[in-house]
């Protein structure tokens, strides 16, 4: 049945996508920040940002594991040719693909996401986000604490 002509159109429901941050929220963001210091109250930054963005928006852009930067900056890896048992490290995915010709960057990218794309590499090629030798040292000591405890 048509609406009664007294009928009041409904407004539209907000979009669920929130709004690009612009440059200019950027900047202003990361100056909030820095002077904030150490002591970041997230729900003061996002006021005094005055974009309307919550204290969740502010903190999921800037938050703890962030630095300075949005962006980070070139990530370590590894990359093998399949079957040899040395994994060759490389600063960024950038060296890694200029020590291997036939590979590009986003090759070693679908390799370490085991996205399952470039065929030829994933057959030919392996390669995974490098490991800190802290953190290597720390896995292979926790083998051992896996293993049965010897008798005694």
């Amino acid at each position: 049945a048509p609406d009664p002509p007294d009928a009041v159109e409904e407004a539209k429901p907000a979009s669920p996508r929130p709004a690009r941050w612009t440059a200019e929220e950027e900047a202003d963001l990361r100056r909030l920040v820095a002077e904030a210091g150490a002591d970041r109250d997230w729900a003061a930054i996002a006021d005094r940002l005055g974009t309307g963005r919550s204290a969740a928006a502010v903190e999921a852009r800037f938050g703890p594991d962030k630095s300075a930067s949005p962006r980070s900056g070139p990530k370590a890896c590894e990359v093998r040719r399949v079957g040899d048992k040395k994994w060759r490290r490389f600063a960024s995915r950038s060296d890694a693909a200029a020590a291997f010709p036939e590979l590009s960057k986003p090759d070693i990218t679908h390799l370490i996401n085991n996205t399952g794309r470039g065929r030829t590499a994933n057959k030919q090629y392996e390669a995974r986000d490098a490991v800190d030798e802290a953190e290597a040292s720390d896995d292979e000591a926790g083998a051992s604490d896996d293993a049965a405890p010897a008798p005694g």
